[in-house]
């Protein structure tokens, strides 16, 4: 069978003698294109579940900051002074102020 024989030996001996691939073209040709569609389908499958997770990771991140930021506006309102707010948040001052 094809996997026995070695996907390398198996190509070379098709498509390297021209009466062998002659015998095989119908088939291959088909089987290449069904392939091929086939593998185009499973990436694409494959990039947009790859899309939806960095998206919901990236929403995360982006709730927790804005969570982040309404906590410190919030603390700045009642009073509190930057280095508690600072340490409450887990804010840097470059990202608050």
């Amino acid at each position: 069978t094809y996997r026995d024989y070695g996907r390398e030996a198996m190509h070379n001996l098709i498509f390297g003698n021209p009466e062998i691939y002659e015998l095989f073209k119908p088939d291959l040709d088909g089987k290449f294109n069904e392939g091929l569609l086939e593998g185009e389908r499973k990436g694409l499958l494959e990039g947009e579940r790859k899309g939806k997770l960095e998206g919901k990771r990236e929403g995360k991140r982006e709730g927790k900051r804005e969570g982040k930021l309404e906590t410190a506006r919030n603390l700045m309102r009642m009073g509190f002074s930057h280095d508690v707010i600072f340490q409450a948040t887990g804010l840097k001052p470059e990202e608050y102020l």
